[in-house]
């Protein structure tokens, strides 16, 4: 059997059982409120990435590239200098301060920031001032001026166990916001690009545009931010996420400047 075919069938063996722990409360619900007709709720997870959808947004960096340097000579047909360009990175970001706009995403993804901009859940597209940066833990935060925004719910500090259910949400090659589902891997894990070495592992699926989103257990709280992955170049890998002691850790340090 192959690598991608073991992990593709131990991840259905997961969602069986988070399927199965779930349909224990909402199974003795259903019985109790409809004996009479039998009726059984399928259990779901999709009021925690319906809610966990409004807080993540999509971020867009345009970056200034410096102009090519050539001699100017209009008999050369070049009479104006040439114009410099622009790369665009993007990624994802989650809003953790719905009153005073503040987005954590990836250092990397705003990183020689020229225009980052925002596109939230219900499509506006808000321009972002970078507050503070940290490169060791690969975190930046942003902040936004608009209203009516929501913020998900951090989770507290080493609340995550080996073995727990969590979703994955970013904007994975830039189709739009995308969720997936594994379960924590590993914990205290080290990756290569990042300077902290005390990372979520998860096998969530993780692809380019993920960087910056949000890591989200299984009670719709924040526990990391994925920032990195490792990709065997066969469809299997893994993602990295920084906890969140450290998110709450810049959030600090944000509000008390």
């Amino acid at each position: 059997m192959s690598l991608s075919a073991k992990r593709s069938g131990g991840r259905v063996a997961c969602l069986c059982a988070l399927l199965l722990a779930l349909s224990g409360p909402l199974a003795a619900q259903t019985q109790t409120g409809m004996n009479q007709d039998r009726e059984f709720t399928f259990p779901t997870l999709a009021p925690i990435v319906r809610a966990s959808l409004r807080a993540t947004v999509s971020v867009h960096n345009a970056k200034r590239l410096p102009a090519e340097r050539r001699l100017v000579d209009p008999a050369d047909g070049f009479p104006d200098p040439p114009s410099p360009g622009e790369l665009e990175s993007h990624g994802a970001g989650v809003i953790v301060d719905a009153d005073l706009g503040l987005v954590v995403t990836s250092n990397h993804v705003i990183a020689d920031a020229g225009t980052i901009t925002l596109t939230l859940n219900d499509g506006r597209l808000l321009h972002a001032s970078l507050l503070a940066s940290t490169e060791y833990d690969d975190l930046a935060v942003l902040q936004v001026g608009a209203a009516d925004l929501s913020a998900i719910k951090i989770a507290e500090p080493n609340k995550i166990e080996l073995g727990d259910f969590v979703l994955a949400i970013g904007d994975p090659l830039g189709l739009g916001p995308s969720t997936t589902f594994g379960i924590v891997s590993g914990l205290h894990r080290s990756c290569r690009s990042i300077k902290n070495t005390d990372l979520i592992q998860t096998d969530a699926l993780m692809d380019n545009g993920d960087s910056g989103g949000p890591l989200i257990n299984a009670q719709g709280e924040l526990v990391g931010i994925m920032v990195a992955r490792i990709d065997r170049g066969n469809g299997s890998g893994f993602g990295f996420a920084v906890p969140v002691s450290a998110v709450r850790s810049l959030l600090t340090s944000v509000r008390l400047d």
